[in-house]
């Protein structure tokens, strides 16, 4: 029975009631019933409208949603929780646990909830204008809520577009895969000191099945949630350039671009392939407060990433020089050149995956440039991580466990040698390293995710 008619039987019902009563009761309560029933009905005929309309309400593969029936306005709703537990070794001779001489200890468990995120993504006016608002509710620390996301995304026919707000710019492609959708239960150390990670600007750029590209005027890297008269102290926490200019480009030779949206194939998926290419460049004069201090920061990457029958295999490589001028040592300008190598392959077994990584982090350490490290820094940093997936439900509920294992002294990063506008969060963060001047810092991860 439908809404419409059962509320009519309703009706019918209530005046036959009020038809028997009605010597007892006064002529008010009669009129109140009449009212009652009028209201009852005229709740129905709009209900009946919104239904005729074509309302939708559900879930599908970016969560749940609600939608006019015509398509031109939609709201979805979804999120994740990644839970994790670690474990930390470092060298007791550096970690001897004396509060009195700043070391931890040298063994470190505990949870955190690594991030807990909600998201919400969709169209309003025409299916072509998207738009799309992430909220961090915890990235491990307490009070740390904060915007990740606030874009719009406009399709300009034939493939072209327009996009503006806070987003992530088109460079390292690491960083371009969503969160939920690694390989490890962590990106790589050399994507977290040389990530884009987000920013506020404008992008113009095109779109295919096979062929991508894209061409953005930002602040710079890592410039999210900073207004424009940001002005950091000091030229290695360059938070906001007075410029930047970011170009990517990406060829699917082989294969659906959907396939490659993450770090693994299923045992039966089809077969798909990429090349990408980028170039970042930007400029922020008077960094530091009260001085003359300008920075000029040039980067570059090249990615190649397949997948298929089970099988999945990434490799970038990426290079910066950082031009600060006048720089460290006196008034000589500090030029520096810094690389990172990141390269990992996994096979998926029905619902078990193994995997293996290793990441390489090669710092300019020379005096001529102003940068020198200290005999507790190591300019090279050699990371080898390896561990298992296993698929309950897709990325929707999936369980990591991997051990991540520097060869080398892990307390250098933290200050990453000079470098403006890598995160430098690879240490004390979301990865389980803390740092240490000895060599062989291993943290081992146990991670559940699921998403909503």
């Amino acid at each position: 029975m439908s809404q419409t008619k059962a509320l009519f039987v309703l009706a019918g019902s209530v005046l036959a009631f009020g038809a028997s009563a009605q010597a007892a009761e006064p002529a008010a309560n009669r009129d109140e019933i009449r009212a009652i029933v009028a209201e009852m009905l005229a709740d129905a005929d709009s209900r009946s409208s919104l239904l005729q309309g074509g309302g939708t309400a559900g879930r599908d593969e970016k969560g749940f949603f609600i939608g006019s029936g015509d398509g031109n306005y939609k709201l979805n709703i979804g999120g994740f929780v990644q839970n994790t537990y670690f474990l930390n070794f470092r060298d007791d001779e550096n970690a001897d646990g004396n509060p009195g001489t700043g070391q931890p200890n040298e063994f470190e468990p505990g949870f955190q909830i690594k991030r807990a995120r909600l998201e919400f993504t969709g169209n309003v006016i025409s299916p072509d204008f998207k738009f799309g608002v992430t909220e961090e509710l915890s990235n491990g620390a307490a009070g740390t809520a904060s915007l990740k996301d606030a874009w719009w995304d406009y399709n300009l026919g034939n493939g072209w577009y327009i996009k503006g707000g806070q987003f992530r710019l088109g460079f390292l492609r690491e960083e371009l895969i969503g969160d939920t959708y690694q390989l490890a239960s962590e990106r790589s150390a050399v994507n977290s000191v040389f990530t884009q990670d987000r920013s506020q600007g404008l992008e113009f750029g095109y779109r295919d099945e096979q062929f991508r590209a894209s061409l953005a005027l930002s602040d710079g890297f890592n410039s999210d949630n900073t207004p424009f008269t940001t002005a950091p102290a000091l030229p290695s926490t360059a938070a906001e350039a007075d410029w930047g200019l970011t170009f990517r480009a990406e060829w699917n030779f082989m294969g659906s671009t959907k396939t490659l949206k993450d770090f693994t194939s299923m045992a039966d998926g089809e077969w798909a392939a990429m090349v990408g290419a980028a170039v970042h460049f930007q400029q922020s004069a008077n960094t530091q407060l009260n001085t003359d201090v300008d920075t000029d920061y040039l980067t570059y990457t090249i990615d190649f990433q397949i997948e298929g029958a089970g099988f999945n295999g990434f490799i970038a490589f990426v290079g910066n020089n950082t031009e600060i001028s006048p720089g460290n040592a006196g008034s000589n300008d500090s030029d520096a050149d810094d690389y990172g190598l990141v390269a990992q392959i996994g096979y998926r077994f029905d619902k078990f995956e193994p995997f293996v990584r290793y990441e390489g982090i090669y710092l300019d350490n020379d005096a001529d440039t102003g940068r020198t490290f200290a005999a507790t820094q190591d300019e090279n940093i050699n990371f080898l991580t390896f561990g298992a997936n296993y698929y309950f439900a897709g990325h929707a509920a999936k369980f990591t466990a991997d051990v991540s294992w520097c060869f080398d002294q892990t307390n250098g990063i933290a200050g990453l040698g000079g470098i403006p506008v890598g995160t430098g969060s690879y240490i004390g963060s979301s990865t389980g390293f803390i740092g240490s001047n000895e060599d062989d810092e291993v943290v081992l991860r146990f991670q559940f995710q699921f998403m909503f």
